[in-house]
């Protein structure tokens, strides 16, 4: 009897060795064992959790980017070629070329080969509100905090514009956050103008900011002045 009792007790063993069970302890392979390392994913000083990742990673906005940030809700600026209107010297209304405002002559449009914009403040203001500047009539390397900042200028802004006739109102209802323009001919070539020179015969045209830097808003209202294809220069201090 002890005999078979033994013999069953040594079959019964294999058994349960040949099935995988076992009463040993249930923990979990350590680190060693299969070659992974712990993470800790706590609040330590150095870690971020998955959302700040996302934002760092996929949510930094990018100056070489072509989508321009939005200053101003409810405008629209887009790109308009060229059209063949006819030989007549009939100002239709202004497009934006990409750079700045231009107007468009003809003789008559229809549908779509009309002008977008019927007055030059309207194509500017539209078109900085969108964000863009055409930042090559700066005099100095101005910077203007990115795609959607102010402007680091100070209180005096000055503007050289080739323009025929005083260009005071326009420049003052452009810069509407601004004190009143004041714009003087430039007699002779290299006339000082805030410290730049405009060409004889153009205007200089002064203005005061209210805030030092400028606000968004009136780093848009500068910008829109730059669309002017009139405007030569630009100098802050």
């Amino acid at each position: 009897m002890i005999k078979s009792t033994w013999l069953f007790g040594l079959l019964w063993t294999m058994v349960l060795g040949a099935s995988g069970c076992s009463n040993t302890s249930s923990e979990q392979p350590s680190d060693e064992d299969t070659g992974l390392m712990a993470v800790d994913i706590g609040a330590d000083a150095n870690s971020r959790d998955m959302g700040e990742i996302h934002a760092s990673d996929t949510d930094i906005e990018s100056d070489s980017s072509p989508e321009l940030c939005v200053i101003e809700e409810g405008y629209v600026c887009r790109i308009q070629g060229e059209e063949d209107l006819g030989d007549c010297s009939d100002v239709l209304g202004y497009r934006f070329d990409g750079a700045k405002c231009v107007p468009l002559q003809g003789c008559g449009c229809d549908g779509e080969s009309c002008p977008l914009y019927s007055t030059l403040r309207e194509c500017a203001r539209s078109c900085a509100a969108q964000g863009n500047c055409r930042t090559a009539t700066f005099a100095a390397d101005i910077p203007i905090g990115g795609r959607c900042g102010g402007m680091e200028c100070g209180l005096y802004l000055f503007t050289c514009i080739a323009s025929l006739e005083d260009p005071t109102n326009e420049v003052s209802l452009t810069l509407e956050s601004f004190d009143r323009a004041r714009c003087t001919r430039v007699e002779s070539a290299g006339d000082n103008c805030g410290g730049f020179g405009c060409a004889q015969g153009s205007w200089c045209c002064e203005s005061t900011s209210g805030s030092e830097p400028y606000s968004p808003k009136e780093r848009a209202e500068v910008c829109a002045l730059t669309l002017d294809p009139e405007v030569s220069g630009l100098l802050c201090f």
